[in-house]
């Protein structure tokens, strides 16, 4: 029995991930939009009054010669620059920023994906972030159809078809779950940044608080950075099985699903590679930016939707027996053969 070799068309496309991240998307800009409507006003009320109070205290080191005339010039002039950005136009220049920085971390990774997965049939309708899962959405199609074709072959009598299946599934599922949640969390890092633009726009007129808006906009780079090296990790992976020739359709499925097949295993080995590789993209983004961005929040929500799945899988029949496999393979990488055999 070969390998399925049909892909999605343009015209039966379909992607179950861009919703979810273009409503996102879509609810982050509109929460943005009306929170910053409501900060404008009491910030600009509260610089006001560090103002009044900076030209007291600047005054009294004048006197005292504590402080030079060239510094208080200094000073005075990120204070016109802060005002300048909290005026009435601030709001549309932090939406703007929201914006760009979403369009240039969708823009840049879908990029990099598409070059990876040259097969990639995604319409051009579709752009942005939604491109981005969509993409990598088509790549991830591939190597289910190949774990699918595998499960097709087992039966009663030959139970380790079912377990080479679900050791081929497992680590993608999750490497698809992983970046669905660096997706998300990068969309939610940009969003707190942008909620609190308004007050990093009033620290950056005071010497005590301009750093917290050079923090800030390492921030959004870190997140640019991670989203675009996980992209750049998917693609690798992605990149290496499509050049295996574990794809091809008039292999036998019989002699592909073995451990002892060095095809069947490097792609088994790329699967978890992925994950660890999207994992690291955190900890580059910190080296380089000098931020302290964590992987916490995209474990949780791996997790959490990994649980989920399993659950939901184990209520179908046809999948109930192997749906625990497949939850303690997630949760125990390192016991995946042993945990896997038990069950099957």
């Amino acid at each position: 029995m070969g390998i399925p070799s049909s892909t999605p068309t343009i015209d039966d496309f379909q992607c179950f991930t861009c919703d979810l991240v273009t409503t996102y998307h879509a609810q982050s800009g509109e929460f943005i939009e009306k929170l910053s409507e409501t900060m404008l006003g009491p910030m600009w009320t509260l610089f006001i009054s560090i103002c009044g109070v900076w030209v007291v205290v600047q005054g009294i080191k004048l006197a005292t010669n504590m402080i030079d005339p060239a510094a208080i010039l200094k000073d005075f002039f990120f204070i016109i620059i802060a005002a300048s950005m909290l005026s009435a136009q601030s709001q549309s220049i932090i939406l703007a920023v929201f914006d760009t920085t979403i369009t240039i971390m969708g823009s840049a990774s879908s990029v990099v994906l598409e070059e990876a997965i040259q097969s990639s049939q995604v319409p051009e309708t579709i752009q942005g972030l939604a491109r981005l899962s969509a993409v990598a959405e088509n790549g991830m199609s591939k190597v289910t159809a190949i774990a699918f074709a595998i499960a097709d072959t087992g039966s009663l009598t030959n139970p380790l078809k079912y377990l080479y299946a679900i050791l081929l599934l497992v680590p993608y599922f999750i490497l698809m779950i992983l970046y669905l949640s660096q997706t998300v969390i990068a969309i939610f890092r940009v969003t707190i940044v942008a909620a609190f633009s308004p007050f990093l726009l009033l620290t950056f007129g005071f010497g005590w608080g301009r750093q917290m808006t050079v923090a800030g906009l390492k921030t959004l780079l870190a997140s640019i950075i991670v989203l675009f090296s996980s992209s750049l990790a998917l693609g690798l992976i992605m990149y290496g099985v499509s050049s295996l020739d574990i794809l091809n359709p008039n292999n036998d499925v019989d002699e592909l699903a073995s451990l002892a097949n060095p095809t069947f295993f490097i792609a088994l080995a790329l699967g978890w590679m992925g994950s660890a590789f999207m994992t690291e993209a955190v900890g580059m983004a910190n080296s380089i930016t000098g931020s302290a961005l964590s992987n916490t929040s995209a474990g949780i929500l791996t997790a959490g939707l990994v649980g989920s799945a399993a659950a939901v899988a184990s209520r179908v029949p046809a999948y109930g027996k192997y749906a625990g496999t497949a939850a303690a393979m997630a949760a125990d990488p390192k016991g995946t053969a042993a945990t896997a055999a038990a069950k099957a």
